[in-house]
């Protein structure tokens, strides 16, 4: 099936948890898993509103964000993001310390089901990817996979009250 276009995405909210494992090329750890939780829904006037709650060890993280799509925002962790339609895929679009994270959701053609991709981009001066990470300490990222992923869709405001 072909993958929903993204106006097919407004009034619709996307559940994602994933383990990720970020693995460093000079910290301590080298690699950590990264639980994260996060709850998005795309609005009818194009707004990304996202709910994402983080961990990894002892340290944890919750954040919030809404952004217009196609617009930057700075966030937690000296980071920016944006939220766009790239294709038929909604994509959240990181700019740590140094290169980009991106992390883009591909949802069906019927929109009951997604499924999730991360990927690092390298500053294109430095060939790095610095992140701040939960426990404040700067590090180079040298590889992100994804170990578990639950991904649904469902119809409508998941923050509405009446949901």
């Amino acid at each position: 099936m072909a993958p929903a276009s993204a106006d097919d995405l407004r009034g619709y909210s996307i559940e994602l948890s994933t383990v990720e494992l970020n693995v460093f090329r000079t910290d301590d750890p080298r690699s950590i898993e990264l639980k994260r939780s996060d709850r998005i829904y795309v609005g009818q006037a194009g707004n990304v509103f996202n709910y994402n709650d983080q961990s990894a060890g002892p340290f944890a993280q919750h954040g919030s964000n809404v952004a217009a799509l196609d617009s930057a925002k700075t966030v937690q962790r000296e980071r920016m993001r944006a939220w766009t339609m790239q294709g038929n895929r909604l994509q959240e679009i990181v700019k740590p310390t140094e290169g980009f994270v991106v992390r883009t959701i591909d949802v069906d053609a019927s929109r009951s089901s997604c499924s999730y991709n991360i990927a690092m981009q390298p500053d294109p001066s430095t060939g790095r990817v610095m992140v701040q990470r939960l426990n404040g300490h700067v590090a180079e990222l040298a590889a992100l996979t994804v170990e578990s992923l639950t991904c649904t869709v469902k119809k409508g405001n998941i923050f509405a009250t009446d949901q």
